[in-house]
């Protein structure tokens, strides 16, 4: 009896109505298997912090499948090469932006709504500054290389 109830329990804490809570809804069938309780707090960021959260949702898809989790690769560091973190978080925060926008690297690397916060105010002045896009605005956030750009628009656009 006790297992049924929290079985019960689990299915009903987890049931949205998705037309109310679109952003969680879109996470879970983005993602299936994640995390419930990830899924609820990175929606729950998102709705609080950024202006497109549907397309912030696609590009962390595509960056890092939805993960708190980092890239680690060569990077440099006061002209050395060394091994370390180059991309933080589900956005891919890299090492050389989060320097530029003089970003916490220990926040960056371990809180969430960190993360969304600055991924979200990167985004905006990316979409500020390729506003001629249009609806393709939001690819500046990978790079402002039309190529690039383009192929950057369809990856992200598959989850949208």
């Amino acid at each position: 009896m006790k297992i049924l109830i929290l079985t019960l329990f689990a299915t009903i804490s987890w049931s949205y109505d998705c037309n109310v809570h679109k952003i969680y809804c879109k996470v879970v069938k983005t993602k299936p298997n994640i995390n419930k309780a990830y899924a609820k707090r990175l929606s729950d960021l998102l709705y609080k912090h950024s202006e497109t959260p549907m397309i912030s949702v696609a590009i962390s898809m595509q960056e890092n499948l939805l993960r708190f989790s980092h890239r680690y690769e060569r990077v440099y560091v006061d002209g050395k090469t060394i091994q370390g973190v180059s991309d933080f978080g589900p956005f891919q925060i890299h090492i050389d932006t989060a320097k530029r926008y003089n970003l916490d690297l220990k926040k960056l690397d371990t809180d969430l709504e960190y993360n969304v916060i600055w991924h979200s105010k990167i985004l905006k002045e990316k979409i500020r500054i390729c506003k001629k896009l249009g609806k393709k605005a939001f690819s500046c956030y990978h790079s402002f290389t039309p190529e690039l750009r383009e192929a950057y628009y369809r990856k992200v656009m598959r989850f949208m």
